[in-house]
């Protein structure tokens, strides 16, 4: 009965401490994607014309060196950001060849 308890104390206790952790990385990624979206309103309204280079981003994550660098980079988000920002205020994005 004792180890029955036990288990449970441990389990109440590991879900806590997982939810917190959750909930830092859940602060943690809308902080990012605030940033993100401040570069953008910035960069839309200084520039009328943008240029973004078109990377592949799944040929980059073959090299397994710079796999979480790239994936934690956000490019993708920034991309989609800057086109959506700029279609709004009738700006033009360019894909540019690598």
């Amino acid at each position: 009965m004792s180890t029955q308890q036990n288990e449970t104390k441990g389990r109440k206790a590991r879900n806590a401490t997982r939810h917190k952790l959750v909930k830092e990385h859940e602060r943690f990624r809308n902080k990012e994607r605030i940033d993100l979206r401040d570069i953008a309103n910035k960069v839309v309204k200084q520039y009328p014309n943008i240029a973004i280079e078109d990377i592949h981003i799944p040929n980059l994550l073959k090299n397994k060196r710079f796999l979480r660098r790239i994936i934690e980079q956000g490019w993708r988000l920034l991309n989609q950001l800057l086109t959506y920002r700029s279609e709004k205020t009738k700006d033009r994005v360019i894909q540019v060849l690598p």
